[in-house]
């Protein structure tokens, strides 16, 4: 549809020749209408005309002839300059009708041989087929590339390009997320018509300077490297990189590895080699490990090989048979860089998942396939195939020095902080690992079971010390701390029926992703949609059957206030209906709100222990910017009963959806699983030594 636009307008762009001033070639932000003339389309058929003149038979001759002949005195106050410049464009301006009005001929004669010979590929004559190819051709100033719409947005009108991205968008949810969807895999391909960059002047990518043709570093390649001539240039460059005679990027790629089983480089910069960066610790070690790695096709396995059969690798820690040397290395070389012993090195967050997963026999070993999230119920793949968002990376990884996914990071830092401690202590998923590791031996005496405990993450038996430490702690423990009383919020779903008042067929909400409660690990759930409850507020789902449910139960008799504020934001869409609803009494509160707030209070409401009252939000007429805030509080202000007895964070008379908002119940440890989780988090286990 694009490429038949420009084609009908050929004489327009012709004509846009004559004022290039007018167009500037970055649109950046430009809103381009249907029936505009588009400014990259305009230095499209710019470059078009330019290649065509080089030509040996250009076929715009004419044209080329009139615009050199064209007078250089723009703007000069001699008369018959003025007369010249304007007798020259009114004959570029016939020269733009005369070539459109052929092009529109041979666009009549080629849609006349499809209509006949619908397989036809060409016209017959060579000079009308020539003329097609200026509106058909690949290198056509008409044609639209058949890319990503990220590439070639700016041949649209504006229009177009918001709808392009909303369709993209929906091929790209689609892709990550259907279960149906094949296996892929995104490759790197060439254009099909290179982009020869240019100098930006001053770095203003809108005032252009001379073509850069693609080639090596010139600092690095010499005046003898030559242009790259192989499409994109990529496979040249990369031979160039890889070249035996070129020795920098196999010594920076064995540094690497090197790195990564010994903590630390030859070269403690990875990604600095220049004249400026410390020098290799082992220059001739470094030139050996390079050489073998070429010399064997640059395998990377035989490269581990070498470096992990090596008795440098090998070493201890530290050497018990001669206690003076040691003494003696350590007070001169304390950082290890000489390589004289192993250096302990602390696992890595995915190391010591993969770690935990492993030793209670969950570690899912299958490989490939989709990405999933890091604490995703059920997860028990390698963490490598953790989903990463990079503009939401999980807070978890950040804790443990997870490298930024937006910039290239040679090395991790390594920092020991008082929240990795605390997540390792409270995070249910460490408690989890906990219970499932010490249930695997729970039917063996506590000696036996205590050794399986050892042998499973220390692969060794305890000590006599720590036998006997152990065996008391789980004895003297053996009375199991009472498990914390449940909260009076539930999330879930359902639709409210108005005739009634009340709920129909409430269900959980399946999925807790530390910060929402919704229908599945992706959002929106391929089944339940956009249903979500925050701390805050959250968003029905896709239909009426499925209102979100925040629902109050009771924890003792009495009279409770109700204080809160429905607000919903956007403009668009048609609002959100909400109500609150008593399981015993109906319902008690309705609203309709879009794009304002409403405040929603009850002086008193009788609620007996075990009633309930849920806040309910739907959709309202269509599904459209849904998104709310609303978060109830419940003060007890008059109770007919005993204590309060669960429910709130504070332990006041007071309930309040945000303060209260938490995960799933969970139940402390008994004293084997306390102990298994302080085995896991033992040094011991956390670092290699």
């Amino acid at each position: 549809e694009q490429s038949a636009r420009v084609r009908a307008r050929v004489a327009d762009y012709l004509t846009a020749q004559l004022e290039l001033e007018k167009y500037p070639e970055e649109v950046f932000n430009q809103v381009v209408e249907a029936g505009d003339i588009n400014p990259f389309v305009v230095r499209q058929w710019q470059a078009f005309l330019a290649r065509d003149k080089q030509s040996p038979q250009p076929l715009f001759a004419q044209w080329h002839e009139l615009a050199a002949e064209m007078p250089t005195g723009a703007g000069s106050s001699n008369i018959s300059v003025v007369d010249e410049l304007a007798h020259k464009k009114t004959q570029l301006h016939q020269s733009a009708t005369e070539y459109a009005a052929a092009l529109v001929e041979v666009e009549r004669r080629w849609r006349e041989l499809l209509a006949a010979d619908p397989a036809a590929v060409e016209l017959a004559d060579a000079h009308g087929e020539a003329m097609r190819q200026v509106l058909y051709g690949f290198h056509s100033p008409c044609h639209v590339p058949d890319e990503h719409i990220a590439n070639i947005e700016m041949y649209f009108p504006t229009g177009v390009i918001t709808e392009l991205w909303k369709l993209q968008g929906e091929v790209d949810r689609w892709v990550l997320g259907s279960a149906h969807a094949p296996l892929f895999a995104t490759i790197l391909v060439d254009r099909p018509i290179p982009v020869t960059p240019r100098v930006f002047a001053r770095g203003n990518p809108v005032n252009k300077g001379a073509e850069v043709p693609r080639r090596f570093l010139e600092m690095l390649g010499g005046d003898d490297a030559h242009p790259f001539t192989q499409g994109s240039g990529r496979l040249e460059l990369a031979l160039a990189l890889t070249e035996p005679q070129n020795p920098l990027t196999a010594r920076v790629l064995v540094n690497r590895i090197w790195m990564h089983h010994f903590g630390h480089g030859l070269v403690d910069s990875p990604s600095d080699f220049g004249n400026r960066s410390e020098a290799p610790s082992h220059p001739e070690l470094l030139d050996w490990l390079t050489q073998q790695f070429i010399d064997s096709g640059w395998s990377i396995k035989e490269l581990q090989r070498t470096i992990l059969l090596s008795q440098t690798y090998r070493q201890s820690s530290w050497s018990a048979t001669d206690r003076v040397v040691s003494l003696k290395a350590e007070s001169l070389d304390p950082q290890n860089r000489l390589l004289w012993r192993m250096s302990p090195h602390r696992l890595s967050f995915e190391e010591t998942r993969d770690s935990w997963l492993f030793d209670t026999g969950e570690l899912s070993l299958q490989l490939a396939g989709r990405p999933e999230p890091l604490f995703a119920a059920g997860s028990t793949r390698r963490t490598l195939y953790t989903f990463i968002d990079r503009e939401h990376v999980p807070p978890v990884l950040r804790m443990f020095d997870f490298a930024n996914p937006d910039l290239s990071i040679p090395q991790r830092n390594e920092t020991t902080v008082p929240q990795q401690a605390l997540f390792a202590m409270n995070h249910p998923f460490i408690a989890e690992r906990a219970r499932k590791l010490v249930d695997l031996d729970s039917s063996l005496p506590p000696a036996d079971r205590l050794t399986q405990l050892y042998a499973r993450l220390y692969q060794r038996s305890p000590t006599d010390w720590e036998r006997e430490r152990s065996l008391s702690f789980v004895q003297a423990e053996s009375v199991a701390t009472p498990l914390p009383p449940p909260t009076a919020w539930s999330y879930g779903y359902g639709e409210f029926d108005v005739q009634t008042g009340r709920v129909n067929d409430f269900s959980l909400l399946p999925e807790f992703v530390g910060s929402a409660w919704q229908g599945g690990a992706s959002y929106p759930d391929s089944g339940l949609g956009w249903l979500k409850l925050t701390a805050q507020g959250g968003h029905p789902g896709n239909d009426l059957k499925h209102a979100v449910v925040r629902r109050w139960t009771a924890p003792q008799d009495g009279h409770y206030r109700l204080d809160s504020v429905l607000v919903h934001e956007p403009e668009v869409g048609d609002g959100i209906r909400a109500f609150v609803s008593h399981s015993r009494l109906g319902l008690l509160r309705s609203a309709s709100v879009h794009h304002a707030r409403e405040s929603i209070e009850l002086e008193s409401i009788e609620v007996n222990k075990g009633e309930s009252i849920d806040f309910v939000v739907d959709i309202r007429e269509g599904l459209n910017s849904d998104q709310f805030l609303w978060a109830p509080k419940l003060v007890l202000s008059a109770p007919t009963g005993g204590a309060a007895d669960a429910g709130n964070s504070s332990g006041s008379h007071a309930w309040s959806a945000e303060t209260d908002f938490a995960g799933a119940t969970r139940s402390n440890l008994d004293p084997w699983q306390q102990l298994a989780q302080v085995l896991m988090l033992a040094n011991e286990f956390m670092f290699v030594d």
